[in-house]
């Protein structure tokens, strides 16, 4: 056996004087990446995240682990773990055994965007637990994605301000409907022609009055 660099390289010749060399000086290092199929998406979307684990070694990582739990604003609807490894959705664990060097392992996590997140923007943390004693690169033991969820437009609905119609003399009462945009709604009665007999309640949109005259209304 000839010994040519102790630290990093060993060159075996057997019997016929044939050798090869191993480099046994390569840093030993996990890493952990994570990517989202869409960057924006509305409550109850679908989004599908992926985690990717990395080892590059040598030796094999044994009871490698990394964890992955959902935040609060996506719920969850499943997991594609790769053959061989297994993952936890109450835990966020994800365990992946055994990587030899230069093989990676990939989790695929389906989830929905949550009501009432319109506004925000959810970020999701995957970060490695264990499988190297000695990992060289600690920057990237933790990776993140992000989902910016998108307002819906305002809609005004003015449908039920028709039916049932007021009559002249009598208590009328109806509120405005609205869906999309961000809570809790201000309502603002810019101008109506000719002018309005009624009081538009701020807070809820409810019109009322007694109207005096008949007569249409344009808002």
């Amino acid at each position: 056996v000839l010994l040519s660099n102790p630290s990093a390289t060993v060159t075996l010749l057997d019997d016929l004087g044939v050798g090869s060399i191993i480099d046994d000086d390569t840093p030993a290092d996990l890493s952990i990446t994570k990517t989202v199929n869409v960057p924006t998406a509305g409550e109850s979307d679908p989004v599908a995240f992926t985690v990717v684990v990395t080892y590059q070694g040598p030796p094999d990582a044994v009871n490698v682990v990394a964890v992955d739990l959902l935040p609060a604003g996506f719920t969850f609807v499943s997991a594609v773990p790769q053959g061989g490894t297994t993952y936890s959705s109450t835990t966020g664990v994800w365990d992946i055994g055994t990587l030899t060097p230069g093989s990676s392992a990939t989790l695929v996590l389906n989830a929905t965007v949550a009501a009432g997140t319109a506004g925000s923007t959810l970020t999701n943390q995957a970060s490695l637990g264990s499988g190297l004693q000695s990992d060289t690169n600690a920057s990237n033991n933790q990776a993140s994605a992000s989902v910016a969820v998108i307002i819906p437009d305002l809609q005004i609905t003015t449908a039920a301000l028709l039916a049932p119609g007021g009559s002249t003399g009598s208590f009328y009462q109806n509120q405005f409907q609205a869906t999309g945009g961000l809570p809790a709604r201000s309502w603002t009665l810019v101008s109506s022609t000719p002018s309005l007999p009624f009081t538009l309640q701020a807070s809820t949109g409810i019109l009322s009055g007694t109207p005096t005259a008949a007569g249409s209304y344009s808002l």
